[in-house]
């Protein structure tokens, strides 16, 4: 079966470090290549984060882009590479008119690569709602390249971020503000799992990703036996999502083993739904033809 992992960070960093290292592997693309050869992965989306950006080094304001260096590494041992954009919504903020101008400028020119998947926005990280009017252009941008907005909702992982702002209902605003663009709730708004999933009934133009729901190195059995009560809730809730084209498979590596991630989800999704969890929905959302 092939897999797309749709919900990769990939950066060289200490915190990445040590989270790979917690997941049993380490941050390394050589490695981390055999891994995804080893389970069927042949397509990632990564990302946007930390200080890379255009030409190597991040220029205020302007969009965050995967370590070029672990793309390229990627790319030769045979694994295809996509990427969302990330944003930085505090700076953008903090600009001037002018300033904002010519980031929209750098975000299109970027967008129009054939690698660039999508933009990827961090509300609970940045103390700034996703539908707020700052970003109003990006989302302009991407209903005339036909690309989608990935959203972090639910946990975040450093205690100086504010949760209010990553809250699930807030993209029910962004999809019917934007019906044109598609929008994609990441880690399924957990622990907000049914906010998140009525977002999606709702909206055509939601989708949702399953990474981030478990983190570290796992036996299936042992999680289904140590988070059984959670596995019932989540089961229930895609029960009344009734629609498995809505869900994008993702690991959200370096937190969790790539290999135990993989038999979790396929044991949370019926298997007549695999092809279309693990493949065809992130084909077709993130246009990776």
């Amino acid at each position: 079966m092939k897999i797309i992992d749709a919900h990769v960070n990939l950066m060289n960093s200490p915190i990445f470090d040590e989270e790979a290292k917690n997941s049993g592997g380490v941050n390394d693309p050589e490695i981390l290549s055999e891994n995804y050869a080893a389970n069927d992965v042949e397509s990632v989306v990564v990302m946007g984060t930390g200080d890379w950006g255009l030409n190597g080094k991040r220029k205020y304001g302007c969009p965050m882009i995967p370590d070029l260096k672990y793309r390229e590494i990627l790319e030769k041992k045979g694994i295809r590479v996509s990427y969302c954009l990330g944003v930085k919504s505090s700076e953008l903020l903090n600009m001037e008119y002018s300033q904002q101008k010519v980031c929209w400028d750098m975000f299109e020119r970027e967008i129009q690569n054939r690698q660039c998947a999508g933009v990827k926005l961090y509300p609970g990280y940045e103390s700034v709602y996703a539908y707020d009017t700052i970003h109003r252009p990006i989302f302009e941008l991407l209903a005339k390249y036909n690309l989608p907005a990935v959203v972090h909702t639910g946990d975040i992982r450093r205690g100086k971020g504010i949760l209010k702002y990553a809250h699930p209902l807030t993209v029910d605003e962004l999809a019917a503000d934007f019906p044109r663009v598609k929008f994609v709730i990441s880690h399924c708004g957990s622990p907000w799992i049914c906010d998140a999933v009525e977002v999606a009934v709702k909206n055509p133009n939601v989708s949702i990703d399953l990474s981030g729901l478990a983190k570290g190195n796992f036996t299936t059995d042992w999680f289904l036996n140590k988070y059984e009560d959670f596995v019932s809730y989540f089961k229930m809730w895609m029960t009344y999502l009734g629609d498995y084209n809505k869900l994008i498979f993702g690991t959200d590596w370096p937190v969790v083993s790539i290999e135990s991630y993989i038999a979790l989800i396929k044991k949370l999704v019926p298997d007549a739904a695999y092809d279309d969890v693990f493949y065809n929905n992130a084909l077709r959302v993130f246009n990776l033809i």
